[in-house]
C-alpha cells in the first residue's frame, strides 16, 4: 500500500475525532499511526534482518503489537492522561486493514502460528521509491494530506499560512479528482491483465482513493473540512 494513502486514511480518522476530542493533534497522530508499522518494520526487516527475514511486515504488523499499543492507550485514557495513544492505535489498525493482513495469518497472529516466513525483496527501497514517485494516486494522496495538515496548522505556519487559505480555490477539484481516480483505478482492472497478487492491492488503493476523496469533497463542500 502507498505511503501517503495510509497517511491520508489515518488523517481522516483523526479528522473525524478532531471535534469530538477537541484536540488538533488527533489528525497528525492518526496519520502517524497509519504509517507507524512500516516505519518500524521496513528498516528492521529489510536492513537489520535482511539476511534472515528480508520482510517489511513483521513485529509491528501483528495483532500483538496493536493490542499492546491499545492497552497503553486505554490506560492513558483511563487515567485521563491523553486520548492520543488510542488515536495512534486506531491509525495502526487502519494500516493492518489496508495491508489486508488477514491474507498473512502467520504474521497477523504472531507468535501463535509460528515464526515469520522469510521473503526475498532485492533492492526493496529503490523499487518502492520508484513506485511512489510514479503513482498518480500517490501524488493526489500527498497533496490531500498537505491540504489537511496545512488547514489545521495554518496559524502556526506564519508567513506560509496564506497558502492554506489560497488552497480553498482548488480543494474541491483536488478531492473530486482523488475520488474519480479511485473509481478509474478499480474500473481499469476489468480492462487489463493484472497479476492476481496485485489485483487486491489495486482494488484496496482505488477504494481508499474513492472513499477519502468523497469524504473530503463532501466536508469541503459543506465548508466543514475541520
Amino acid at each position: 500500500m502507498l505511503v501517503f494513502c495510509h497517511m491520508v486514511i489515518g488523517a481522516i480518522l483523526g479528522l473525524m475525532l478532531y471535534r469530538r476530542l477537541d484536540i488538533r493533534s488527533a489528525v497528525p497522530v492518526g496519520a502517524l499511526g497509519a504509517i507507524l508499522p512500516d516505519i518500524i518494520d521496513k528498516p528492521l526487516g529489510h536492513l537489520l534482518l535482511q539476511s534472515t527475514l528480508d520482510s517489511g511486515r513483521i513485529y509491528a504488523h501483528t495483532l500483538l503489537f496493536l493490542a499492546m499499543v491499545t492497552a497503553v492507550g486505554a490506560a492513558a485514557w483511563r487515567y485521563k492522561l491523553t486520548p492520543l495513544v488510542l488515536v495512534l492505535a486506531l491509525g495502526i489498525a487502519s494500516h493492518l486493514f489496508l495491508d489486508a493482513m488477514w491474507d498473512n495469518p502467520v504474521t497477523l497472529f504472531w507468535p501463535a502460528l509460528g515464526p515469520f516466513i522469510p521473503f526475498h525483496y532485492p533492492d526493496y527501497f529503490e523499487a518502492s521509491f520508484i513506485v511512489e514517485i510514479t503513482s498518480p494516486l500517490e501524488w493526489l494522496f500527498g497533496a490531500s494530506l498537505l491540504i489537511i495538515l496545512g488547514t489545521i496548522y495554518k496559524e502556526e505556519m506564519g508567513a506560509w499560512g496564506h497558502l492554506a487559505v489560497r488552497s480553498r480555490s482548488f480543494r474541491l477539484p483536488l478531492f473530486g479528482l482523488l475520488a474519480l481516480a479511485g473509481v478509474l483505478t478499480v474500473a481499469a482492472l476489468a480492462l487489463s491483465s493484472v497479476d492476481a497478487m496485485e489485483a487486491p492491492v489495486k482494488v484496496m488503493t482505488g477504494g481508499c482513493a474513492f472513499a477519502a476523496g468523497s469524504f473530503l469533497f463532501v466536508r469541503e463542500r459543506r465548508g466543514a473540512l475541520l
